[in-house]
């Protein structure tokens, strides 16, 4: 009988939509917001994109405190056989979930054949994902980084291109700095017995005391009182059963005071200052064993009025980052606004029964539970209060929304291109390609009018204003066929810039036979 380790579904394209709980089309998007959630946990500002413009290779690049340990320690955080390993056991409002994230990131260049560096603490550190699940050092370079981290990623064909890989980067980027967060620890409220056994465990042989002491309320000489209260001294965390870890749950909690959502921060209605904006908190109780953990949250909601007649369009954030799992918002036949996915098919009723609204949510809490690897998450516990800042929100929005007439992509697209060319080419000392338009120009018409600017629909109406106006000065276009020269044994390929470098090679002929079949 054949066997198989777990690891293994990371070397595989189809493993890795497993894994990672997102479609092939989605992968390349999913390998950016892992790195970039890393970096913004972190406390950094990110920058990102493609090197040498190559739709293949992409980087994001931080400003943070850099990757601690030599190249080996490194290269093992990229190691697909790895056990899943993460500080976010300790419950608190960051983004992601459970360790699966660099895994995924290894596992779609293993998968694609593509390639992996790390650039930090004045090192270029190339990497290598094996099928046996290790990954290889290839090669340590001295650089000056002295700050911050650089990873680029090149990803093969096996992973299909998409139109925008870092879309849901700029989404967690967009709202990074906002508002005001949590500044706390994690709170031994925050666990049932089952997951505070869990946490306890996953520390294997470490002291018991230390990890204790990370825990609100228990720092200092506290963790050692309350280890002893629980008769766990000099205990290690890999020693303790299900019935120790309850009592020292217990002990631990007298120790500490709840956790109010208000500590909790909140994103705050600036994050998106053309929406109208609604708050609440609440508290979740959760687990399946007493005493339950008592989980606070903040729900929020962001919403604007995009015309009177059309869709409702929906992003859903959880601690400040786009959840990775499909989710819809539409009508039913009462006309309520419903949500489906992430765990939940609700409707509500004291919402608008007309018009288009681009709606944004976002859910910060210490836990979100989670439904599979690929770290879909579940809003049921917290489907009620959304509902409620929902209501408000698009009401709001919709008592805001001006009477006027509905503008299209292309008026808008249209009224943008002269300032995003300008921005672009950087008043016109860069050339720049059409690719640089679509990625500047698709959030501002999503922002104004709450559709999507497609790649087709980008390329005509641009064609159309070229046909109408000539074309633009500085843009040029990528190779799209080639032309040889058979005397000269030569294959030139027809983008713009080799064109306009094209020179017409001596002349060698002075008759041309033409037959036709």
């Amino acid at each position: 009988m054949a066997e198989r380790e777990d690891w293994a579904l990371f070397r595989s394209v189809e493993g890795l939509e497993q894994k990672a709980g997102v479609p092939e089309g989605r992968l390349r998007r999913l390998v950016m917001k892992e790195i970039a959630d890393n970096a913004l946990d972190a406390g950094a500002r990110m920058t990102w994109g493609f090197v040498l413009d190559c739709e293949d290779l992409h980087f994001i690049d931080d400003n943070g405190p850099g990757l601690d340990g030599t190249p080996e320690e490194i290269a093992s955080l990229f190691s697909i056989r790895r056990p899943m390993r993460s500080s976010k056991l300790l419950r608190l409002p960051q983004r992601g979930a459970l360790g699966n994230g660099l895994r995924v990131v290894a596992g779609a260049v293993l998968a694609s054949e593509g390639s992996l560096a790390v650039i930090t603490r004045n090192k270029r550190i190339e990497l290598c994902p094996k099928a046996d699940g290790s990954t290889a050092v290839v090669s340590v370079t001295a650089v000056a980084r002295p700050v911050g981290t650089r990873i680029e990623i090149g990803l093969g064909p096996a992973l299909p291109r998409e139109d925008d890989p870092f879309a849901w980067v700029l989404a967690a980027a967009q709202i990074a700095s906002e508002g005001k967060r949590y500044e706390g620890k994690s709170s031994p409220f925050w666990y049932d017995p089952a997951q505070f056994h869990e946490l306890i465990l996953a520390h294997g042989s470490q002291p018991l005391r230390g990890l204790v002491a990370q825990l609100d309320g228990c720092t200092g000489g506290k963790a050692g009182e309350i280890v002893t209260a629980a008769g766990l001294d000099r205990m290690s965390c890999d020693s303790i059963n299900r019935r120790q870890a309850t009592t020292l749950l217990q002990i631990a909690r007298q120790h500490a005071r709840r956790v109010s959502p208000e500590r909790l921060g909140s994103v705050g209605r600036d994050a998106y200052a053309d929406h109208s904006y609604a708050i609440e908190r609440g508290r979740a109780l959760l687990g399946s064993a007493k005493p339950q953990a008592d989980i606070p949250f903040v729900a929020e909601v962001w919403a604007r009025k995009t015309g009177d007649k059309g869709g409702i369009r929906i992003s859903m954030l959880v601690n400040r980052t786009p959840v990775t799992s499909h989710l819809t918002a539409y009508r039913d036949s009462d006309k309520d606004i419903c949500i489906s996915g992430c765990g939940v098919n609700h409707g509500f009723e004291d919402t608008p029964t007309k018009g288009a609204y681009s709606i944004v949510v976002n859910v910060t809490t210490p836990y979100c539970p989670i439904t599979s690897d690929g770290k879909a998450p579940s809003l049921k516990p917290f489907v009620d209060t959304i509902g409620v800042v929902l209501s408000t929100a698009t009401k709001k929005a919709q008592r805001a929304a001006p009477k006027r007439k509905r503008l299209s992509i292309k008026q808008v697209m249209l009224g943008h291109l002269d300032a995003v060319i300008a921005e672009v080419s950087d008043d016109g000392e860069y050339r720049f390609n059409p690719r640089q338009l679509l990625y500047r120009l698709r959030p501002i018409i999503t922002n104004e009018i709450g559709q999507e600017l497609t790649t087709p629909n980008f390329n005509g109406i641009l064609s159309d204003y070229e046909r109408e106006h000539g074309e633009i000065p500085g843009m040029y276009r990528e190779p799209r066929g080639s032309i040889y020269h058979p005397h000269r044994e030569e294959t030139i390929t027809l983008g713009t810039l080799m064109v306009e470098d094209y020179e017409r090679p001596e002349w060698l002929y002075n008759k041309v036979v033409y037959i036709e079949k």
